[in-house]
């Protein structure tokens, strides 16, 4: 918002030193403007372009690349992922799971939102905290060696 406040028309967003760049989005009806993230070292090497005045950025309204489909099943942004930045000798969570716009069965009457759908996206830890027993079940259910002690001391 502070970039579009500012008069930008686009923002580009590079990630940290060993992380992968992921789709950014949002639903807030006042943005105007999106963002899009490129890798670590593509932006150090953009910074360092663009200061030496051998690059411009040009956004357009036209696609460079197919419009890609947003699915459901992704990690918040705002989950921890580790290792904890403050301290190095604390590597949580254990285990995470995706807790955004996973697709659950839902009321056909509900009290606030649209009749008649019986699946919609929902979030949040009642919807990420699923996908743990299950993936647990799924790695149990394979025979390798001495994985199922491991997994039954988590």
């Amino acid at each position: 918002m502070n970039a579009q406040n500012a008069g930008a028309l686009g923002v580009v967003i590079y990630t940290y030193n060993a992380t992968s760049p992921f789709a950014m989005g949002g639903d807030d009806p006042n943005v105007a403007i999106r963002p899009v993230m490129i890798s670590f070292q593509d932006g150090q090497d953009l910074v360092t372009s663009v200061v030496a005045e051998s690059t411009s950025v040009i956004f357009t309204a036209s696609a460079a690349s197919e419009q890609a489909t947003e699915v459901g099943n992704t990690m918040a942004s705002f989950s921890s992922r580790g290792p904890n930045l403050n301290t190095y000798d604390i590597i949580k969570p254990d285990i995470t799971a995706p807790g955004v716009k996973i697709l659950a069965a839902t009321t056909p009457a509900p009290m606030f939102s649209a009749q008649g759908e019986t699946f919609k996206y929902l979030q949040g830890t009642s919807m990420s905290s699923p996908h743990i027993p299950v993936w647990l079940h799924c790695l149990r259910s394979q025979i390798v060696p001495g994985l199922k002690d491991k997994l039954n001391q988590l």
